[in-house]
C-alpha cells in the first residue's frame, strides 16, 4: 500500500466496503487505522499492537488475529491492483469478457464486444503488443466464427492470426539477437549455444523480407525494418542495413509507440558502437544525432517524467566523444533535475568531470570527484579511472602508481562483479601502469606489442590507452 496514490487509497477503501469483497469484516476497519499514517508508513507507532488496541479497545493482544488480517488485506491489495490494471487496459478487460460470452455461447452479446475490441485495438501504436492484441483480436473471430458456424470466415482470421504471430515473433528475435549481442560485447557473458541466433542465421529471412515486399504486405516495410535489425547484428561490416533501418525508422516513425520508438533507436545506437563496425560512416556522429533525437521526441523520459542515470551518462559520453563539450554543458543545466534526487549530486559531479577532462582541465577534475563519495560500486570504479587519467595528464606518476596498486586491491578486494566484467577493468590499471614504465624506456618495439595486447583484451577506455601509447612513440 506504500506505493498507493492517494487517490488509489481513497478507492481500495470503496474496494475494500464492497459487500462483493466483504469476506473479512474487520478488514476495512484494519485499513481504515492504517490509512490514518499515509504516506508514512514507516512511522514508528504504526504497529500490531497499537492496531489492535484500537480495533478491540480493552481486550488482550492476539498476534493470530493481527497476522489473519495482514495477510487479508494485502490479498485484497493485490485484486484491487489487478482491478486499477483492467481499468487501464480496456483492451483486456474486453477480450476476458469476450471469454466469459464465448463460454454462455451469448453470440450477440459477443459480437457486440468483439466490434468493442476491434474498435479498442485501432487506437494503438505498432509494437509487440499490438500484435499480440491483434492476434487475441483474430483469435475472438475464429471463435465467434465457430460459434455460429462459419468456416470461410474462420479461414481468413486463421491466416492473420497466424501473420501477427510471426510479425511478433521477429520482433522478438529482433529484440533478442540485440539484447545478447550487449550482454556478450559489454559484460563478457558467453551464451554457448544460441539457438535464436543460429535459427534466424538459417532460416532465409532475406529471402522471406523480398517475399512480402513483393506480396506488398500490409507491414512489408515493418518486416524489413526488423530484418535489417537483426542482420546489423549478424554482420556489422555491412552498413547497408543501418543506413537502411535507419531510413525505414525515419519513414514510420509515426506509426510506432512511444516505447517501441525508444527500442528501435536502441537498436540503431547499438549498432554505432558495434567494434565491428563498417569504417564508412562517423558512428560517432551519428551516435549523437540519435541522442539529439530521442531528446527532442522526449523518448529519453522514462519512467514518467525521468532520466535514468545511465542514460544520462551515455547522452553526455556521446556529446563529449563528438566534440560537443558546449552541448554537454547544456545538456547537464537543462535536464539534471529529470534526475532522480537520490542520485542526482553523484551523476551530475561525474558529469562534470568528465567536462573537465575533456577540456584538459584536469585539477578541476580531481577536485571535483573528491568532493564526493560515490555509493554504487559502478560509479566508484568510473571516478577511480577517470582519476588515474587526470593524474597521468598532470604527470603525477608517482602519485599514480601507488593510486593504481591501490586501485587493483579495490578491484579484488573491496567490489562484487563477475570475474570477466572484474578483469576488464583490471587490465586499465595494468596497462597504464606499463605505459608509465613505457615512458622511462621509450622502447619503440614494447610501445608496439603493447598496443596488439591492447587491441587483443576487453579492456575500459582503450582508446585513451592507445592514445599515451602512440604519445611515447612520439617523445
Amino acid at each position: 500500500m506504500r506505493s498507493f496514490s492517494f487517490e488509489e487509497i481513497l478507492l481500495f477503501e470503496k474496494f475494500l466496503s464492497s459487500p462483493f469483497h466483504r469476506a473479512e469484516k474487520n478488514c476495512l476497519s484494519f485499513f481504515k487505522q492504517v490509512k490514518k499514517f499515509y504516506p508514512d508508513f514507516n512511522n514508528s507507532s504504526l504497529t500490531y499492537e497499537n492496531l489492535y488496541s484500537k480495533l478491540y479497545p480493552g481486550k488482550t493482544y492476539n498476534k493470530q488475529v493481527m497476522w489473519n488480517l495482514g495477510s487479508f488485506a494485502e490479498k485484497m491489495a493485490r485484486k484491487f491492483l489487478v482491478q486499477q490494471a483492467l481499468r487501464k487496459n480496456k483492451f483486456k478487460e474486453t477480450s476476458l469478457l469476450l471469454g466469459e460470452l464465448k463460454e454462455r455461447k451469448l453470440t450477440d452479446n459477443y459480437l457486440i464486444s468483439l466490434n468493442e475490441l476491434e474498435i479498442q485495438l485501432g487506437e494503438e501504436k505498432l509494437d509487440y503488443f499490438y500484435f499480440e492484441n491483434s492476434s487475441i483480436l483474430e483469435g475472438s473471430r475464429i471463435d465467434y466464427f465457430y460459434l455460429v458456424d462459419n468456416v470461410k470466415n474462420m479461414a481468413g482470421a486463421k491466416l492473420k492470426d497466424y501473420e501477427y504471430h510471426l510479425l511478433m515473433y521477429l520482433r522478438l528475435i529482433a529484440g533478442g539477437v540485440n539484447d545478447m549481442n550487449i550482454l556478450e560485447r559489454n559484460y563478457n557473458i558467453k551464451f554457448s549455444g544460441n539457438l535464436p541466433l543460429e535459427f534466424i542465421k538459417n532460416s532465409g529471412l532475406e529471402k522471406f523480407t523480398g517475399y512480402a515486399k513483393q506480396q506488398k504486405y500490409k507491414y512489408s516495410y515493418l518486416i524489413e525494418i526488423y530484418f535489417h535489425a537483426i542482420y546489423m547484428v549478424l554482420y556489422p561490416a555491412d552498413h547497408v542495413h543501418f543506413i537502411r533501418m535507419r531510413e525505414l525508422f525515419n519513414q514510420h516513425i509515426s506509426k510506432f509507440s512511444v516505447n517501441e520508438k525508444r527500442n528501435m533507436i536502441f537498436w540503431l545506437l547499438n549498432y554505432c558502437r558495434q567494434p565491428m563496425r563498417a569504417k564508412e560512416i562517423d558512428y560517432i556522429r551519428v551516435e549523437f544525432e540519435l541522442n539529439q533525437f530521442r531528446l527532442k521526441e522526449g523518448l529519453v523520459f522514462y519512467p514518467g517524467n525521468q532520466i535514468s542515470k545511465g542514460l544520462f551518462n551515455n547522452i553526455i559520453n556521446s556529446a563529449l566523444n563528438a566534440g560537443e563539450i558546449k552541448w554537454a554543458e547544456d545538456f547537464i543545466r537543462n535536464y539534471s533535475e529529470k534526475l532522480s534526487t537520490e542520485i542526482r549530486t553523484e551523476t551530475v559531479t561525474f558529469a562534470n568531470a568528465e567536462i573537465y577532462f575533456k577540456k584538459k582541465e584536469n585539477g578541476k577534475v580531481l577536485k571535483i570527484l573528491s568532493k564526493v563519495s560515490f555509493t554504487e560500486q559502478n560509479d566508484k570504479i568510473s571516478a577511480r579511472i577517470l582519476t588515474a587519467q587526470a593524474f597521468y595528464e598532470l604527470n603525477e606518476m608517482e602519485t599514480l602508481l601507488n593510486y593504481i596498486d591501490s586501485s587493483i586491491h579495490f578491484m579484488n578486494k573491496g567490489i562484487s562483479l563477475t570475474e570477466n566484467r572484474k578483469e576488464y577493468f583490471i587490465q586499465f590499471f595494468k596497462i597504464l601502469k606499463k605505459i608509465i614504465l613505457l615512458n622511462n624506456k621509450q622502447n619503440v618495439l614494447l610501445c608496439e606489442i603493447l598496443k596488439k595486447n591492447i587491441n587483443s583484451k576487453e579492456t575500459a577506455e582503450k582508446l585513451w590507452l592507445i592514445e599515451k601509447i602512440n604519445e611515447v612513440l612520439l617523445v
